[in-house]
């Protein structure tokens, strides 16, 4: 009995929980400790980040540029009529990266069992199109609208989601960005996923696993 209520309790304690992480791309950092941002500041080719989750608590993820060099930018200084949770500190509107050309940012030491959703921000001051795309092998692509026709220069720009995604089998997620117009821009981006379930191996560490199969 005392057996039985244990392994209830420890498989209780032991649900998958969501978990998320929280990017803002360009100069201007954004500091605090709740949520917990990663400020990606790299302009050069092959600038990386190692990554913590929206806690502070470190993870075993990095994201890396490749293809080339980025721009800097940090010229929002309107106030956006719009905002979107969770890219609402200052620091993530005003500033932002971009480039005329495709570029490739990886997210490594995924764990290839779990799915991830992507959440891009793109916003920038301006009255004419930025329109940009965010692409992923084997999913549908994203386009984000920063600025111009049909939205006003001050709207705060769009957010959209790839959902979903898995990474490759060495734990890699290669996200390329490029543009239809003009420039490129990003601003922010969350990485949600579920940790999963403890394996089998974390029952039987406590003698439980047998138990769990005689119930069964």
């Amino acid at each position: 009995m005392k057996k039985a209520l244990l392994l209830c309790a420890i498989i209780s304690a032991a649900h998958a929980t969501a978990a998320s992480i929280l990017i803002d791309f360009g100069p201007a950092a954004t500091l605090g400790s709740s949520p917990t941002w990663n400020n990606f500041t790299g302009t050069a080719d092959a600038s990386s980040l190692a990554l913590n989750d929206s806690t502070g608590a470190p993870t075993n993820y990095t994201i890396t540029l490749s293809d080339g060099d980025i721009n800097s930018l940090s010229d929002n200084t309107t106030p956006p009529l719009t905002t979107y949770n969770p890219f609402t500190p200052a620091t993530v509107q005003q500033d932002s990266i971009f480039q005329s050309s495709a570029r490739t940012f990886t997210l490594s030491g995924l764990d290839p069992s779990v799915a991830y959703s992507l959440t891009f921000y793109s916003y920038v001051d301006r009255n004419t199109s930025r329109s940009t795309d965010f692409s992923i092998p084997g999913y549908a692509p994203l386009t984000l609208e920063p600025s111009g026709d049909p939205i006003a220069s001050d709207s705060g720009g769009m957010v959209g989601t790839i959902p979903s995604v898995t990474p490759d089998g060495s734990g890699n997620i290669a996200i390329t960005v490029d543009n239809n117009a003009a420039n490129w821009i990003l601003n922010g981006m969350e990485i949600t996923y579920t940790i999963p379930e403890p394996s089998a191996v974390f029952l039987g560490s406590f003698g439980l696993l047998p138990l769990l199969r005689r119930r069964r």
